[in-house]
């Protein structure tokens, strides 16, 4: 009996530590409070987490009057300016500066897919982030106030172009080693670093 108790105690620490270790498990949803993710591993060097309520990020790209957008077409418009003030607001509304240090001298980095609307604000999010302890740490909870900060503070510029389409689909990385954000007296007009550049 006392084996038996041992072996409980021992399993139960080994399962404690992997679901802190690996809390984000392939083909388990991970549950926020107001946003629920479809996860997908690749072998552990990829976490991809899809808000399920979404429905434009795998959608053709249209014009106004709902005809489909040829790809040559798309590449050539032009997305107006991302403000550089307003992706930082919504960094340092979602993570405290000590999370923020981890990241930054961990390395981490994460893609956010956006689709955007004809005004220039944020209607979609969705993430791939590069695994590592860190990130691997960071809650669902977390995770969603960072899609609403996003879709809360982050704005685009408006161009002829884009009030042409009914929705705007570009993604960009977030490598917390380059942005150099500071938590005081941060310059909303800095300007932003390549790690931040559109990627079409």
């Amino acid at each position: 009996m006392k084996r038996l108790s041992i072996l409980l105690a021992l399993w139960v620490c080994a399962t404690t530590n992997a679901v802190a270790q690996y809390p984000y498990t392939h083909r388990i949803d991970a549950v926020a409070k107001e946003i629920t993710y479809e996860v997908t591993r690749v072998l552990d060097k990829r976490l991809y987490l899809n808000n399920i309520a979404n429905v434009l990020d795998n959608e053709l790209i249209v014009w106004t009057d709902g005809t489909v957008v040829e790809e040559n077409d798309y590449l050539s418009l032009k997305l107006g300016e991302l403000n550089t003030g307003s992706v930082y607001r919504a960094i340092r509304e979602t993570f405290t500066e000590s999370e923020y240090h981890i990241l930054e001298s961990g390395k981490d980095w994460m893609d956010v897919l956006f689709v955007i609307d004809p005004c220039g604000k944020i209607m979609e999010v969705d993430f791939t982030i590069n695994v590592s302890p860190r990130t691997e740490a960071i809650s669902p909870d977390k995770y969603a106030l960072f899609e609403q900060n996003l879709k809360k503070y982050v704005t685009y510029s408006i161009t002829e172009d884009m009030a042409r389409l009914q929705f705007w689909r570009t993604y960009h990385r977030f490598d917390f080693a380059s942005l150099g954000i500071l938590y005081k007296n941060q310059d909303p007009g800095i300007a932003l670093p390549d790690s931040l550049q559109t990627h079409e």
